[in-house]
């Protein structure tokens, strides 16, 4: 992958839903039945991008859900077809404090942006766009859980905000393989390119200089 498709300087990392409801066995997908085979090796790919990321200087940022009664309307609870996979009315997820909401084997450093969303994009209600255009950032690589939908969603929302979305294939998952070969498959054909983390590491080791780090801040 050609370095000026991952230019360090206009880059930011946006790493979505790692977070225990989404990505541990004990889960509440997992419960729901969901095939979480493919979410460890992804969060391992993850680590990796993240190690490359901060050796380039690359922007983190850690976009997180939670849910609450002041976030909750019914319409939202009763999305989808709930149930099926998740029905959130009866078997909380990702509520706001509990256990399923902690991030899932990684850890924001002192100075990475923490965006607590409530909906399944990044951009929704959040000050994700402000937080990414503060820093000049118009190439937003994507990665995280899942790739069929809050990837997805944040990729989609990217795009019509005038960012470039870029997915690390190989750093997302979602709960069957034939869902995120579709997630994949539509991105490439949609919205922009797809990397892997070894495209990344290698376009980013050449980097010889990026914008030094901005303090954290959760929202």
């Amino acid at each position: 992958m050609a370095a000026n498709v991952l230019p360090v300087s206009r880059s930011a990392l946006v790493v979505v839903d790692v977070q225990n409801d989404y990505c541990d066995p004990e889960g509440a997908l997992a419960r729901a039945g969901g095939d979480m085979s493919h979410v460890a090796p992804a969060v391992d790919a993850i680590l990796a991008l993240l190690d490359a990321a901060r050796a380039a200087r690359v922007p983190c940022l850690h976009v997180r859900t939670e849910h609450s009664d002041w976030t909750d309307t019914p319409e939202w609870l009763a999305r989808g077809d709930a149930g099926n996979l998740l029905d959130p009315r009866h078997h909380p997820i990702v509520r706001q404090g509990s256990w399923g909401a902690r991030p899932y084997r990684i850890t924001a450093a002192d100075d990475e942006r923490v965006v607590v969303k409530h909906r399944y994009s990044g951009f929704a209600y959040t000050p994700l766009e402000l937080s990414l255009r503060a820093r000049g950032r118009q190439v937003v690589l994507l990665a995280g859980v899942t790739s069929d939908l809050c990837v997805r969603a944040t990729g989609f929302d990217a795009l019509a905000r005038g960012f470039q979305p870029v997915l690390v294939a190989d750093a997302t998952a979602a709960t069957s393989r034939a869902r995120h070969d579709g997630a994949v498959n539509e991105f490439r054909s949609y919205l922009g390119p797809v990397v892997n983390v070894a495209d990344v590491r290698s376009a980013w080791s050449l980097a010889g200089s990026a914008p030094s780090a901005e303090p954290a801040a959760r929202i």
